[in-house]
């Protein structure tokens, strides 16, 4: 891998952007970001393929672009599970981070997450939540967060983390430290512990 000293100007830009297709809309924008400024990576949600077919199709398309790079090209994806899913209906979804916490399968399902998304193109995943569980099921966070008690929470998030490197995809813990909130607790203890 390349120096990023050894970077252009609009090469060291490049690595500062990751960016979405839009559905089918932005596709020959964002191969050209790929090829001309080398971007740091693609985002990809479910209305960006139809069907498994079309997902592997396009992140083996991205991955070829992204050979030429000096730096390797990230292929992301927001894959938690539960209500927060982006691969295509061929997959069968993974309960919710409560449910997983609740039935002490967080690590298994980490590692299923990761081999999945490694077996389809993908090495970034904006998992996990971080958040506290502090609202309903229904409300944007609820189910999506592991627990209600910091403690927990952490100890699951460092699980899942865990788990997904296995397969050699990055986990982005996301809302951290709380999505609209400052949860200081739970700060020291994800910097004492991780």
């Amino acid at each position: 891998m390349e120096k990023l000293e050894n970077l252009s100007i609009e090469e060291k830009v490049g690595q500062m952007l990751m960016v979405g297709l839009d559905g089918a809309k932005y596709k020959k924008q964002v191969e050209n970001l790929i090829i001309k400024y080398k971007i740091t990576g693609v985002l990809l949600y479910k209305k960006d393929y139809k069907d498994y077919r079309e997902m592997i199709n396009l992140t083996n398309r991205l991955r070829k672009l992204g050979r030429e790079n000096k730096i390797p090209l990230f292929i992301a994806i927001d894959q938690e599970g539960g209500r927060v899913n982006r691969m295509p209906n061929e997959f069968k979804n993974l309960p919710s981070a409560n449910m997983l916490a609740k039935e002490g399968l967080v690590e298994k399902a980490s590692e299923i997450t990761g081999k999945m998304l490694k077996s389809t193109g993908f090495n970034f995943n904006f998992a996990p939540v971080l958040d506290i569980k502090r609202f309903p099921d229904n409300h944007a966070i609820g189910d999506r967060a592991f627990s209600d008690n910091v403690e927990e929470v952490s100890k699951c998030g460092i699980t899942y983390i865990n788990g997904i490197k296995k397969y050699n995809v990055v986990p982005v813990i996301k809302h951290y430290p709380g999505h609209r909130s400052n949860n200081k607790r739970l700060t020291f203890f994800l910097t004492k512990n991780i």
